[in-house]
């Protein structure tokens, strides 16, 4: 369901518990999204908007985000204006689908100036603005659109993108809203009317017996956010429109939380990571043809024995001086007859001299392209572990498997600005009994988990013969049934398999587990290996206590 402004009206006053704090950092976590750290009421809020085109938004959150190393100008303008500001006001305007956070503070000369910050919750239109005296200073979208008769650029005077004809249902009291239900017929009209509806939640208003109040009381009533199915799909709402109720949640916050994290944090990686899994399936699809190309050769490459025969034969009828395209001999092997080619520009001596080459280096040929064949493969492997660690990284791990392939020169390095190295994030969780089970996402984490973390008498998991995390469980004496099972949980959701039943997963101590000689480091070999089969579930994932351990 779309965020239309009657929930947003009422997630704009479950926020005024900002009102009055102060704004100690702006962080960016993508290219739309930011993070407003507030300190209020002697606690610490994270508010996030985003201008996102598909996932915009705005509430408190307690989710844990990555930020980039280096921030875009426009975040270091919003932090030039706002960080140590005090907020104001936060509201929605025209109970439409426009937050404007009001902050003062004091500019470089320490005069007081006030600004605003605007989030347009607006589908692919969605923007974020910051105003001072309702003059544009920045936006992250800038445009100049006929269409709208608006221009967002530096220095222009800000124009909501509201249809004014509408009104402010939030505005009007009871008695109000049943006079404007006289000429009210159906749920477009009352959309039409009024901001803040969208059409289901229009809809359900005018299927009430008394709309009027149905309304007024969506507006001013005591609402419980739930999440609820609809055609078969999940959705949700900040109070009940008559669906039965999957989920309830203390505030709207929580439920956007919910609802959201996941969903973004897939988009945000699959914009960094589009580009490099083209880039991989491309390498795969060349390799397959690259090894069909292979085997051709080596098909060819087969015939060895009969260049050498061929050779032999034309020996045998030396004698002979006509030149043709072919010649018939007596194959004293079987005793048959076999036609042979020639090349009509050289002898029989000659015809026979360059079939004993074909033979010699078909021979030579077939170690060779067996090696290239192998080699092959081994690049198809290692790229469907890539693909596979793409499928469940994070923005920070999807930059570290772009190192590796800078560093192995399978793609060429874009920035060539020297960055700050920064540390390897290990995803790790705690278990009930409070051991700790490390996680490789990348073949770099997966070397720094197994080769450098781990300790000698550690357990080691891994998916059975198919590209996975490495998962190391740390702890001292042996080995639970609830610690096995938690692991091999954990192996089988980071894999190939995290959405099938019954997953093989095999797990050994850590000093079984060997690097292969002239192999990359995500390949290993190991013995002394137990096999477990579970299914994997992203409940129980969700449910363990996560951290993160920088190496």
């Amino acid at each position: 369901m779309p965020l239309d402004g009657l929930l947003l009206h009422k997630l704009a006053q479950e926020t005024e518990i900002l009102v009055g704090g102060k704004i100690s950092k702006v962080l960016e976590i993508s290219e739309s999204d930011y993070i407003l750290q507030i300190r209020a009421n002697f606690k610490n809020y994270n508010l996030l908007l985003s201008a996102s085109s598909q996932y915009y938004r705005f509430h408190l959150t307690e989710k844990k985000y990555e930020y980039p190393q280096v921030p875009k100008a426009f975040t270091m303008l919003l932090r030039k204006y706002l960080e140590g500001g005090i907020i104001q006001q936060i509201k929605t305007i025209m109970c439409d689908r426009i937050l404007e956070i009001q902050v003062k503070g004091l500019n470089e000369i320490g005069d007081m100036e006030y600004k605003s910050l605007i989030l347009e919750l607006m589908g692919k239109d969605s923007n974020l603005i910051l105003l001072k005296n309702n003059v544009i200073l920045d936006a992250y979208k800038k445009e100049n659109s006929i269409e709208s008769k608006r221009t967002i650029f530096p220095n222009a005077l800000y124009e909501p993108f509201l249809n004014k004809e509408k009104h402010d249902p939030t505005t009007y009291t009871e008695d109000m809203l049943f006079e404007e239900f006289n000429s009210i017929l159906d749920a477009k009209a009352l959309q039409q009317r009024f901001n803040g509806l969208s059409f289901k939640t229009a809809s359900y208003i005018m299927n009430q017996k008394n709309p009027s109040n149905t309304m007024y009381l969506l507006i001013n009533d005591k609402y419980t956010p739930y999440t609820f199915i609809d055609n078969g799909k999940r959705d949700f709402y900040y109070t009940n429109i008559g669906y039965e109720k999957i989920k309830e949640y203390p505030d709207i916050s929580s439920l956007l939380d919910d609802i959201y994290y996941d969903k973004a944090l897939k988009e945000r990686v699959k914009e960094k990571s589009s580009n490099l899994a083209q880039t991989i399936k491309n390498k795969i699809k060349r390799l397959d043809e690259k090894i069909a190309n292979l085997n051709k050769d080596l098909d060819d490459s087969k015939r060895a024995d009969t260049y050498k025969l061929y050779g032999e034969l034309l020996l045998s009828i030396s004698y002979m001086k006509d030149k043709s395209s072919e010649v018939e001999v007596l194959n004293y092997y079987t005793n048959e007859n076999i036609t042979i080619p020639l090349d009509v520009r050289y002898s029989i001596i000659d015809n026979s001299k360059l079939y004993y080459k074909k033979y010699q280096k078909a021979k030579n040929a077939i170690a060779h392209i067996n090696e290239q064949i192998e080699i092959a493969r081994d690049e198809i492997k290692y790229f469907k572990i890539i693909q596979s660690q793409i499928e469940n990284a994070t923005v920070s791990d999807i930059l570290e498997i772009e190192a590796e392939l800078v560093e192995n020169k399978y793609i060429k390095k874009v920035d060539t600005k020297k960055k700050k190295k920064v540390k390897t994030k290990i995803l790790t969780y705690i278990l009930e009994d409070g051991a700790k089970v490390y996680v490789g996402k990348n073949n770099i984490q997966n070397e720094i988990v197994t080769h450098k973390i781990a300790k000698y008498n550690d357990t080691w998991f891994h998916i059975k013969d198919a590209p996975g995390s490495h998962v190391v469980i740390s702890k001292d004496g042996e080995l639970s049934e609830y610690d096995i099972r938690s692991c091999a949980m954990i192996a089988s959701f980071y894999s190939t398999y995290k959405t099938s039943s019954s997953v093989p997963v095999d797990y050994t101590l850590v000093r079984y587990i060997k690097k292969i000689p002239g192999k990359r480091a995500c390949f290993v070999t190991f013995t002394n290996q137990h096999t477990i089969y579970i299914d994997p579930s992203e409940e129980f994932i969700k449910s363990l206590k996560e951290t993160i351990t920088e190496y």
